[in-house]
């Protein structure tokens, strides 16, 4: 089994290969890298695109596990295109199943971003639960969204964290330090003198 950890600008993302296949791939996933092979180094090559908004798809070997249930929420999440979401009760009513099963069976995805399970979100338009953390879910909705026709451009998105949650702040780049990494996951003075912590930032081409 080959494990790599890969550094993206979202965070680490660990990267499980059995030579033939993906087997799992797990933001956040910080232990370190253990025999990788060329297969985990193409999808850390195509995560770096699909963040960097220029891939829309992974194009990775991988088998669908589980019951005959979980294969068909796996199928349905992987048609939903990209830049848009389905409700659990939409993924529910397509396949014949509850909502809540949807839910979980969602939370147990071994594969996200190669099957796209942020794309599911409650019907109330909340985000609804997320393996990798809800702040990630919304880092890739929002990463879709921007490369939509239409969406502003040459403006820096800032996913900030106070005491209260997340929120998201578009701003122009002028406002920002130049140096990018430097100000990664650093203290951030809004301008109303509110401290938060930057959790992300990215300009939008």
């Amino acid at each position: 089994m080959s494990h790599l950890r890969h550094d993206t600008v979202r965070g680490p993302v660990g990267i499980e290969t059995d030579g033939r296949e993906i087997v799992a791939i797990r933001v956040g996933d910080e232990r370190p890298t253990d025999a990788p092979d060329a297969l985990a180094m193409e999808a850390a090559r195509q995560i770096d695109e699909f963040y960097a908004g220029t891939r829309k798809k992974l194009d990775l070997p991988f088998t669908i596990e589980g019951t005959e249930f979980e294969k068909r929420v796996v199928i349905a999440v992987t048609r939903i295109p990209y830049g848009e979401t389905r409700t659990y009760g939409e993924i529910a009513r397509q396949i014949g199943a509850p909502p809540q099963a949807v839910g979980q069976a969602c939370g147990a995805n071994p594969l996200p971003i190669l099957i796209p399970c942020h794309r599911v979100v409650n019907k109330s338009g909340q985000l609804g639960g997320y393996g990798g953390g809800l702040w990630r879910k919304r880092i890739l909705l929002d990463l879709e969204q921007r490369q939509q026709p239409g969406t502003a451009k040459g403006f820096v998105f800032l996913l900030l964290e106070d005491e209260h949650g997340f929120i998201n702040v578009i701003v122009p780049p002028a406002l920002v330090a130049a140096n990018r990494e430097a100000v990664r996951f650093a203290p951030f003075l809004l301008g109303n003198g509110v401290m938060v912590t930057l959790r992300f930032l990215v300009p939008s081409f």
